[in-house]
């Protein structure tokens, strides 16, 4: 099969949330309704370049680079719908109506606190206002009429041992924070699923597929082929688009991810760098502590992937239309610029997308340049490599074991002789210096014969497993398909999706009522401020608990907490009563230890 015809034996089908307003469309289309401009790092205004209807994909391909510090960028939507034309957006009868439980009553209060200020810096910072939502859909209704069908776009690079498909797919906007409470809003955005294969004597065999996700990295990314959560349909597997953000998931139904602020990325850092320290090389504490620390500055979003709205791809009510990209199409290749509005957004994540080469940096994506390395499949042969690989490898293995077994015998028969030639030696003082060259050979000998033995132990275990592998291999037993994956992207479940009514309610308005509670506290009651707010506090922590049904939790994590308090307070008042205690207490150790020593002998 050609490029193409491997893009649509495999090709992906994309469901789609009821309610999501945006679907793939062509690029060609898109650019034609933008606006291109020129942005700066100083405080100056865009320069406006070309008008829409003036720019094409050839006007990408042939700009010249920008000058040190601006970036080109298109501006899809030039003025937000307002007052009643957005009236009128919101009340049309073909707008699809979406609908979800809160997303704040699957977390503690602690976290809904912060959440809530960042969801107010988040207003204040006003990078897309709410009404560029509204003129996107429009206009990608225009665009629809105009050209109906829904493209990818795919490439089909060979490397690595693998062929690996790659599918792009380009949005007209992202509206993940507008329409679905969540955390950005930006326009275009470019989503991204690969399909990796092997090929055969009968022909391309389908491995591996991965998709970009929010959260996961490497190899976390990916799904073997006969992994039994990995729904296909034939040889198309079946993708679950997340709605607004486009995210890519395996599994239908609601995910809660975690979002990063940018300005917290450097604490983050640290606490994962102690995380480590305090778990790995100290190996103390319970692992997941320190990340648990870290999600406190990461904060909690929904990602609804139900899969129970539009869906595209074989057997699907709609088909997709391929676009094979190639070197020859100068937009993907020299075009470094956004897809969308530049922002600025210090929070990140407001600002548009670069292309499908090119991170916003100029730098090229690695799902680009490496796609196998981008998912950790460097280090994962395919079935057929790795039984070449490891047949040559068992060879090696048996040559280096003659090899050891040989200089055994030698040692075997040679360290006898020099351990009489060492007690002879032993028994005449004159001979002292030959003695000493003599001793120090027998050691070197004894020592090396000890680590051929060692290697020689490994090697015989080494072709053993080697040998059981490849028998595996020829049988068909790849082993379990989920072994590499280190954190499972999982939707919520039932219990979690449905809390009561009660404790929806309650997440609603309990931290605007904590913030009342404080200010009341601070007017009537200045005098003893800190007492009320700590018991208002612990009131809300506990009421909280009990409406998430994690009271018993919270109750132990408290004790725990008013332990080690209460054990700084009494280091703090008693430090050198302490000290006296602590080497008291070694010293009679220390004594006893030696007396039953003593006793023993």
């Amino acid at each position: 099969m050609n490029d193409l015809e491997l893009l649509r034996e495999f090709e992906p089908i994309l469901r789609f949330t009821h309610g999501e307003l945006f679907f793939p469309c062509p690029v060609d289309r898109y650019v034609e309704h933008c606006q291109l401009l020129l942005g700066t790092s100083d405080e100056g205004p865009d320069r406006l370049l070309a008008e829409r209807g003036e720019v094409c994909l050839d006007t990408l391909a042939t700009l010249r680079p920008p000058p040190a510090g601006a970036q080109h960028f298109l501006r899809f939507v030039d003025r937000p719908l307002e007052g009643r034309e957005m009236a009128r957006w919101l009340i049309r009868e073909d707008r699809p109506v979406f609908s979800a439980r809160g997303r704040l009553a699957r977390v503690g209060i602690g976290i809904r606190t912060l959440d809530s200020l960042f969801e107010v810096l988040s207003l204040l910072r006003g990078r897309v206002p709410g009404g560029t939502v509204a003129a996107a859909e429009r206009r990608y209704q225009q665009i629809r009429r105009q050209s109906p069908q829904f493209p990818y776009y795919g490439r089909v690079v060979r490397r690595g041992g693998y062929i690996t498909l790659h599918y792009l797919y380009f949005y007209a906007m992202n509206d993940w924070r507008s329409t679905f409470h969540g955390v950005n809003d930006h326009e275009a955005d470019w989503e991204q699923v690969f399909v990796y294969l092997e090929e055969t004597q009968d022909g391309p065999r389908p491995l591996w597929v991965a998709g970009s996700v929010h959260d996961f990295p490497g190899q976390d990314l990916r799904r073997r082929w006969d992994d039994p959560f990995l729904m296909r349909w034939g040889n198309h597997p079946i993708i679950f688009a997340a709605a607004g953000s486009h995210a890519n998931y395996f599994q239908p139904g609601e995910y809660l991810a975690r979002y990063e602020v940018g300005l917290l990325k450097p604490i983050s850092r640290f606490v994962d760098q102690v995380r480590r320290l305090w778990t790995q090389f100290l190996r103390q504490g319970d692992p997941t502590f320190g990340e648990r620390i870290a999600g406190l500055l990461r904060f909690p979003y929904v990602d609804y992937a139900r899969g129970d709205g539009l869906a595209i791809g074989p057997g699907e009510e709609h088909e997709w239309t391929p676009v094979l990209l190639t070197p020859e199409d100068g937009w993907v290749e020299r075009y470094q610029g956004l897809w969308g509005l530049a922002t600025s957004d210090p929070f990140e994540g407001e600002s548009a997308p670069a292309g499908p080469k090119y991170n916003r940096d100029g730098t090229i994506r690695q799902t680009w340049s490496d796609p196998v390395g981008w998912t950790g499949l460097h280090k994962v042969a395919p079935p057929s490599v790795a039984r070449r690989v490891l047949e040559s490898r068992l060879g090696e293995v048996f040559v280096e074991l003659r090899a050891v077994d040989i200089e055994i015998d030698q040692l075997e028969e040679s360290l006898p002789q020099l351990g009489i030639e060492v007690e002879a030696l032993q028994r005449s003082e004159v001979f002292r210096s030959i003695l000493d060259d003599r001793q120090r050979a027998l050691a070197e000998g004894e020592q090396r014969l000890r680590a051929l033995m060692q290697r020689r132990a490994e090697l015989i275990q080494t072709a053993e497993a080697i040998q059981l592998h490849i028998e595996r291999i020829e049988a068909g037993d790849l082993g379990d398909p989920t072994s590499h994956i280190r954190q499972f992207h999982v939707p919520l479940t039932k219990e979690e999706l449905h809390e009561s009514r009660l404790a929806e309610t309650w997440a609603a308005v309990s931290v605007g009522l904590l913030l009342l509670g404080f200010v009341g506290i601070v007017v009537f009651f200045p005098q003893v401020w800190l007492i009320a707010a700590g018991g208002m506090v612990v009131a809300f922590v506990a009421i909280d608990a009990a409406l998430r049904r994690k009271l018993v939790d919270v109750l132990v994590g408290g004790s725990v907490v008013l332990a080690l308090i209460s054990l700084g307070v009494l280091l703090y008042e008693f430090f050198l009563e302490a000290v006296v205690v602590v080497f008291v207490l070694l010293s009679l150790l220390i004594i006893i230890d030696n007396f039953r020593e003593l006793r023993g002998r």
